[in-house]
């Protein structure tokens, strides 16, 4: 049955995004993105784990795999609230592919553009 990976609510087959969370649903019989193969590359960062799952949902879209890392920036609590960030993990192969779909994104205005590649992109040729 699937769910929505930010509110965890189920919902019917046939459904594919949740309403309220505004994200794309995922499966609960998907197995997860296999981050340990040696092979997995973290492209993106943003601090809203909402917004990492819903690039996380462009990507799935986009038929590119990928699992989010949240990584704790400091063992004490920063004033302005959580400051722990969420890592988009893609395969190696698919790194320009997911680069290009989060691009696309941000300059549509679909996210924001407050966060920050971790890879550095490979330059054009001219």
């Amino acid at each position: 049955m699937p769910y929505c990976p930010v509110c965890n609510t189920e919902f019917r087959e046939g459904v594919t995004r949740c309403p309220d969370c505004e994200v794309p649903l995922v499966n609960e019989n998907e197995e997860d993105f296999d981050v340990e193969d040696g092979d997995a590359v973290e492209i993106y960062a943003v601090h809203d784990k909402s917004e990492a799952e819903y690039i996380k949902g462009l990507l799935d879209d986009n038929d590119i795999e990928c699992a989010i890392r949240v990584v704790e920036s400091s063992s004490f609590p920063a004033a302005g609230g959580d400051m722990s960030e969420s890592r988009i993990i893609v395969s190696g192969e698919l790194v320009d592919e997911a680069i290009d779909v989060i691009r696309g994104a941000i300059e549509d205005d679909v996210i924001s553009d407050t966060g920050w590649f971790l890879v550095a992109e490979e330059e054009e040729d001219i």
